[in-house]
């Protein structure tokens, strides 16, 4: 979201990093391979973030958000490597727009509100519906695609196609 923010002119003051990148792309070897394409993808977005002179600063949690009725204003601050703010690192940033990512982990909380089967696979993200060959979920009329079912790459692209002949059905 914020890449795409940058390019079209927008003021991006800053992306705040839980932790730091490469750390979790050493856990696990076999799934840095599968998804070079996404790391690959993540690297060119940080570089375009870094021409626009974006700080993308790591190890950092958010505190706050306010303003009068809308976001005005949001306030980060550096983390002890568990989570917790280290005090009087604190810093403000005027933004009228705050988004918050998850990271590359499927997301298949809308299938699960809905009722729909699902099964844990560490290696493709966590809890992910089971489907049949054309997307279908366990419930009539439900299918899942993209990132709601795998955030390898190789498997992205294939459920990106999927993922429109399912809304064309």
């Amino acid at each position: 979201m914020y890449k795409r923010r940058v390019e079209a002119g927008a003021a991006v003051p800053v992306v705040a990093l839980l932790r730091p990148l490469w750390l979790g792309l050493l856990r696990d070897p076999a799934a840095l391979w599968a998804g070079r394409g996404v790391l690959s993808e993540g690297w060119r977005w940080l570089s375009i973030l870094r021409r626009a002179g974006v700080p993308v600063l790591t190890r950092h949690v958010a505190l706050s958000v306010s303003g009068d009725g809308a976001a005005e204003r949001l306030v980060i601050a550096r983390h002890d490597g568990r989570g917790r703010p280290v005090p009087g690192t604190e810093q403000r940033f005027a933004a009228d727009t705050i988004a918050f990512n998850h990271g590359f982990t499927a997301n298949s909380d809308l299938a699960r509100m809905a009722g729909a089967e699902t099964r844990f696979d560490p290696r493709r993200g966590g809890w992910l519906p089971v489907r049949d060959s054309d997307g279908a979920t366990s419930v009539a009329g439900l299918f899942a695609a993209r990132t709601a079912v795998c955030m390898v790459d190789g498997l992205v692209q294939r459920f990106r196609t999927r993922g429109a002949l399912a809304a064309a059905l």
